[in-house]
């Protein structure tokens, strides 16, 4: 065990003592030598549905903390926007649910899927064709330019932040409110044209010498 780290003990005359194993041991007024009984606590995790709670045997006036599980929910994207339109058809979309570590909020979500997206690649059509093609994406490409102007690519983020669906599915609501996004409860949907597709992929692939090429997006 840790010397270190704080024990507490309550002596058979009731007193409740904290402090380091080590220091405990130095104390003349605890008997070394008397029993200890050893009391560990523990937390459990059980998956239940609710009509069992009454006969799991916890007991009534036991602390407990209760995750409520909705199970699965099938989405389409169709059923989110108007895909039916022209654009909408010519476009990528990027779905992303929302978690605890999304601590950089939307521009920091949209920033991460284009990074990850474009290092593991693409498909884009060329002349009838389709090619999958990637390019690395800097961490720090959003930061504004040194003549204190945004970034090429702050400025695509701050437009997304701003245009990006924000899906509630516990409400079923959908609205474009960045400040307003949950974890495990909401779904981000941002959308990308096929020409913002492309002035990304060219504009990267240019910075580091890439041979680039004109694309149209991947259906």
């Amino acid at each position: 065990e840790d010397h270190i780290a704080p024990i507490t003990i309550v002596t058979e005359q009731g007193e409740t003592i904290t402090a380091p194993l080590v220091e405990l041991l130095k104390r003349e007024d605890i008997d070394q030598q008397a029993p200890v009984t050893q009391i560990r606590k523990q937390k459990q995790v059980k998956q239940l549905k609710a009509g069992e709670l009454a006969e799991s045997g916890i007991p009534e006036n036991q602390e407990i903390s209760v995750t409520i599980s909705r199970g699965v929910q099938k989405l389409d994207i169709a059923e989110l926007i108007d895909s039916d339109s022209e654009e909408m058809q010519d476009s990528l979309f990027y779905l992303h649910r929302v978690t605890e570590e999304d601590i950089q909020g939307l521009w920091g979500i949209i920033q991460t899927g284009l990074i990850r997206n474009f290092r593991q690649g693409i498909r884009l059509q060329r002349d009838g064709s389709e090619q999958k093609v990637s390019v690395l994406i800097p961490a720090d490409a959003d930061e504004p330019l040194p003549t204190g102007l945004s970034s090429f690519l702050g400025k695509i983020l701050h437009d997304k932040v701003s245009t990006s669906y924000v899906y509630n599915f516990n409400t079923h609501t959908m609205g474009y409110d960045p400040d307003l996004i949950r974890p495990g409860q909401e779904l981000i949907l941002i959308r990308f044209s096929s020409d913002e597709i492309k002035q990304i992929y060219q504009f990267f692939a240019e910075q580091r010498n890439n041979t680039t090429e004109t694309f149209a997006i991947g259906r």
